[in-house]
């Protein structure tokens, strides 16, 4: 089993990964795998409303909007 913790805090190692990274060494004991994403690692940019991914169900801009999506399918928990 896999669980990822994804922290939106702007402080990379902050209280928020204080407390994920808490809730982790419980999962690692039980031996369940996790994987923590900081998001204030990504450069995220809101949408341009161009509505070019109408119909095409993504965005065509190369600005990293989503980060994790192909980490998060792969987990059976999210934190």
């Amino acid at each position: 089993m896999k669980a990822i913790g994804i922290n939106g805090s702007s402080r990379k190692d902050g209280n928020t990964a204080i407390l994920i990274n808490t809730v982790f060494s419980e999962l690692n004991k039980v031996g369940i795998e996790t994987g923590l994403i900081q998001l204030a690692s990504y450069d995220i940019q809101p949408c341009r409303g161009c509505f070019a991914c109408k119909g095409r169900q993504n965005c065509i801009s190369s600005i990293n909007h989503r980060p994790y999506p192909s980490a998060t399918c792969r987990c059976n928990d999210r934190i």
